[in-house]
């Protein structure tokens, strides 16, 4: 383990957090400095403190609101939608016109050929 950071004993190198910051020029009007600057004032932060602080509460709620569109998307909106006017599979394949291929004189498939089943024997 590395005892010293950049000639520094008293730091500890595991317990760091990486954080890239950028500095950003803003050209505001005097009304709105003075604003600004007291609003700061009163929570014991700076003016670029304020602006990231209302610049991530802006992106927590724009977060949020695509969260819950995609949420509704997933899970619906509570209505039984198309799915459920659709024909169930026993409705499907219970239709007159895939009926008419069945006859009463058609042997089990059980049955050999050459074999008669008792209930289409045809004893006089």
């Amino acid at each position: 383990m590395i005892d010293t950071v950049r000639g520094r004993s008293d730091i500890d190198p595991e317990s760091w957090k990486v954080l890239i910051m950028a500095h950003v020029t803003l050209t505001l009007d005097d009304g709105l400095l003075a604003w600004a600057q007291h609003e700061a004032a009163l929570s014991g932060a700076t003016v670029s403190d304020l602006v990231g602080k209302v610049l991530a509460e802006k992106q927590q709620r724009e977060v949020q609101a695509q969260l819950a569109a995609l949420d509704e998307y997933f899970n619906g909106i509570g209505w039984p939608g198309i799915s459920a006017s659709l024909p169930s599979r026993e409705e499907l394949y219970d239709r007159p016109h895939l009926r008419r291929l069945e006859s009463s004189d058609l042997r089990d498939g059980s049955e050999q050929p050459g074999e008669e089943s008792d209930k289409h024997s045809h004893h006089p």
